[in-house]
């Protein structure tokens, strides 16, 4: 098993059934895809997903990620929007590999916006999805903001699509797009 995908089907928990089961299916995950559930917790067993490249937490009720997170030296997408997160772990943006990070429609305390912005300046990620309200909570409470986001950082409001419980926009201004790395 390299793929496993759990979307949308109300679970409360995601956890292994045994020691022999978690050794042997998580160890081998590419893709773990749980989003549109009502998860408030994760197992700690992300040390364990060392092929993991793509994560799918979003829309889910999450209040924190497990910091096995930051070992995952494979993983390239990590979608956490909608969720009830107010902090990330420490050293999340380290991982050389992680090209796509969305985490709009998060309750962010403004401290942990303004490390993964400080964060992204020296990372290789590609892109980091935030939204509006998350930026100004975080400005509003920096003395002494420059006013420039890393041209990584992607900020907009999400809404959501009309008839669908998965599919989501992003509205961006154009300047935005025009922004040099």
């Amino acid at each position: 098993l390299d793929r496993l995908e759990l979307h949308g089907n109300c679970l409360a928990s995601l956890v292994p059934t045994s020691q022999t089961h978690r050794g042997m299916c998580w160890s081998r995950l590419v893709c773990l895809k749980v989003m549109g559930n009502g998860l408030k917790t994760l197992p700690d067993v992300f040390e364990d997903m060392h092929s993991l490249r793509v994560l799918g937490l979003a829309s889910n009720r999450l209040s924190a990620l497990p910091g096995g997170l930051v070992g995952l030296r494979c993983l390239e997408w990590l979608l956490a929007y909608d969720n009830s997160l107010n902090s990330l772990p420490e050293g999340l943006l380290g991982n050389s590999r992680l090209d796509r990070l969305l985490l709009e429609a998060n309750p962010f305390e403004p401290e942990a916006v303004l490390r993964l912005l400080s964060d992204a300046k020296t990372s290789n990620v590609k892109t980091v999805g935030l939204d509006v309200t998350q930026v100004q909570r975080a400005v509003a409470v920096c003395k002494d903001w420059d006013a420039h986001l890393p041209s990584c950082v992607s900020v907009g409001t999400v809404i959501p699509v009309r008839g669908s419980c998965q599919v989501t926009m992003k509205l961006t201004q154009a300047s935005q797009l025009r922004r040099r790395p």
